[in-house]
């Protein structure tokens, strides 16, 4: 199953988010759902990466894990918020196609 872990500030910026596991849906590379969570969290990590103004720390030291932290974000909470929101609703679109091979948990923190 893979995991998706989203700790968010209480103004719901996201400032982490790590994912491990597989889904074990289909055979290693054809993987649907595997897939589909990867695109996701790469889109995001690539959008923080390269918008200026965010620092993010990212790492996917192997087939089934992956994870980054966003460090600062300036004057770009609102864009860090949306992507964090639109990252969220997308694995949890996956969730509910296929609730057996993924699931989210959330974790909500003080503002710093």
């Amino acid at each position: 199953m893979i995991i998706a872990d989203f700790i968010f500030d209480t103004n719901d910026v996201i400032q982490r988010c790590t994912v491990h596991g597989h889904a074990a849906f289909n055979q290693k590379g054809s993987d649907v759902v595997c897939a589909a969570v990867s695109i996701l969290i790469r889109t995001a990590v690539s959008l923080f990466t390269n918008h200026k103004g965010i620092t993010v720390e990212n790492e996917a030291p192997g087939r089934g894990i992956a994870w980054f932290q966003v460090k600062s974000v300036n004057t770009e909470k609102e864009f860090v918020k949306t992507v964090g929101i639109f990252l969220f609703e997308g694995v949890c679109s996956v969730v509910q196609e296929y609730p057996e091979r993924c699931t989210v948990r959330i974790t909500k923190i003080q503002n710093s």
